[in-house]
């Protein structure tokens, strides 16, 4: 987003730069006998056409180059695997990563991790961020390990994604990055109750099925002939 406010920028100011020389060149060309008695002349409007064409396809180019990427970086292979395959602290910090992070701080991320994988061949994504970003994504009132246990416990809990959309709409929320990972450690224990709220004693027992019954009946034996 950043590089295409720029690129426009650039467009805008050299339109405005042409168009303004666009008097002087109409003054001209009706003070020569050659055009006196006619309309403006069609090249002007073919030669303006011709160059917004041209810096509208420049900046489309630009974007598609933006988005290729080296098969053979470190990131690319990354996000080639499929993440079922991942470990889940790797997804939770690329996750959060991509979540928090502004377009040019994933920029100087994915070149740092360049480098990293050069020197650590054998390292992931995760030991990445623990040891480049240490501490980057803890908030006021929750701690970094925290926050990567819990995204660990959901997503070894899940079958999907549907945590990564959540994480993402939550971090748009405010601009701080501390109360953002607050946020989201509060969205997530919001909509994951289930795995992340401590359960008492007393509610496991008041939910036990025949068969926990039976398994834990059989351990208390156990412990007793023990």
């Amino acid at each position: 987003l950043e590089r295409e406010r720029q690129l426009r920028e650039k467009f805008s100011k050299k339109i405005n730069a042409f168009v303004g020389a666009t008097p002087e060149a109409n003054a001209s060309a009706q003070g020569s006998p050659a055009s006196k008695g006619q309309q403006p002349e069609v090249p002007f409007f073919s030669t303006l056409f011709g160059r917004l064409l041209f810096f509208l396809t420049s900046i489309y180019m630009l974007s598609l180059l933006a988005q290729m990427d080296n098969p053979n970086s470190a990131m690319t292979i990354l996000q080639g695997i499929p993440w079922w395959q991942l470990p889940p602290d790797v997804i939770a910090y690329f996750t959060l990563c991509r979540a928090m992070f502004s377009f040019s701080e994933q920029s100087g991320l994915r070149a740092k991790f360049e480098d990293f994988k050069r020197n650590q061949p054998t390292a992931n994504f995760a030991q990445f961020c623990q040891q480049v970003y240490p501490g980057t994504f803890s908030g006021y009132r929750t701690s970094e390990h925290e926050l990567i246990s819990a995204l660990v416990t959901i997503l070894q809990s899940s079958t999907d994604l549907k945590v990564q959309e959540l994480v993402a709409k939550t971090a748009g929320m405010s601009r701080d990055r501390k109360a953002t990972v607050d946020n989201v450690m509060d969205a997530l224990r919001r909509d994951y109750p289930h795995i992340l709220l401590p359960v008492s004693y007393t509610h496991l027992r008041a939910h036990e099925t025949p068969e926990h019954l039976v398994c834990r009946l059989l351990l208390e034996k156990k412990k007793k002939t023990t």
